[in-house]
């Protein structure tokens, strides 16, 4: 079985309607059905909801779920998902949160199992070995090698702290991605970059 990651810079449906990479994340979901189930994980904005508002009404037309942190690890709705949106916000918050209850094995977990995933800015950083936001550096989930700065085209003090470190660890691929560009990750190895 397929593994898909599509890592999302900036775009979406954050700041989009009718996104093209929301519907080219759908259109990977194995399930022929029309109405998919939809999961938002919105722990890096520190679930808020006028984040979740927003991925209610864009995925509107399908079966839609969320997973504040209390809820993360009780709720089995994320084993019935086809698609997973993990959202943007404090990265360094989202990992620590998910591996002080464990949820760091369980989301690669459904990664494994086929559960296609969405990550934006901080959902798509995590998912590489090295996280550097806000000056500071931390372990993602170790599923690719290198790191990622999103936001790369507007990011200004923290641009140049990521090349500065970049240029530092220069034996570790880095991606730097401006806000209109996405990886689509298949098996773990990154087969297109998508410029919307």
């Amino acid at each position: 079985m397929d593994k898909h990651l599509v890592l999302i810079s900036g775009g979406g449906f954050s700041t989009e309607e009718n996104s093209y990479i929301d519907n080219f994340a759908l259109n990977l979901c194995l399930s022929k059905n029309q109405k998919k189930n939809v999961v938002f994980i919105p722990t890096a904005s520190h679930d808020a909801e006028g984040y979740i508002e927003k991925f209610n009404h864009a995925f509107s037309q399908h079966h839609t779920f969320h997973l504040t942190n209390s809820t993360l690890m009780t709720n089995d709705c994320l084993d019935q998902a086809d698609l997973i949106y993990i959202g943007g916000g404090d990265t360094h918050y989202l990992i620590d949160t998910w591996r002080e209850i464990g949820f760091d094995k369980k989301i690669i977990e459904l990664y494994e199992k086929g559960t296609v995933i969405v990550g934006i800015s901080a959902g798509a950083m995590c998912w590489f070995d090295y996280i550097h936001d806000s000056k500071r550096v931390n372990t993602g989930l170790n599923i690719l090698k290198g790191s990622m700065c999103p936001h790369y085209d507007d990011l200004n003090d923290e641009k140049k702290s990521y090349d500065e470190w970049a240029k530092q660890n220069s034996n570790i691929t880095h991606y730097k991605l401006n806000n209109n560009e996405s990886l689509h990750v298949k098996n773990g190895k990154i087969v297109a970059r998508i410029v919307t």
